[in-house]
């Protein structure tokens, strides 16, 4: 099983059958207790809405551990815009990687 680290917690990334949060679909989805990101398992054949999605719920892990406080419209905005500058920086990709 995939995993994403996120400060010092080491947390799975589930792929689920028709997702739900509460009781509306979903494609994703970050639990705290346990730590947890849960992608709803479409997406595996949707490797750009995939990758946007996952970043989604790590910022969301990233604001709920490190009590950053964005709001979800924030969380939103910053996903758009870090996924298309990751997609657009070689540069960034490379020193990502190291």
């Amino acid at each position: 099983m995939p995993t994403v680290k996120i400060g010092p917690h080491r947390m799975p990334v589930r792929f689920v059958k028709a997702l739900t949060v509460g009781d509306k679909p979903a494609f994703g989805a970050y639990s705290d207790d346990p730590h947890l990101i849960e992608l709803d398992r479409s997406l595996k054949e949707q490797p750009t809405q995939l990758s946007s999605i996952l970043l989604h719920e790590v910022i969301e892990g990233i604001n709920c551990i490190h009590s950053v406080n964005l709001t979800h419209k924030q969380i939103e905005q910053l996903t758009t815009a870090l996924s298309q500058t990751i997609k657009d920086s070689k540069y960034l990709r490379e020193m990502l990687q190291q």
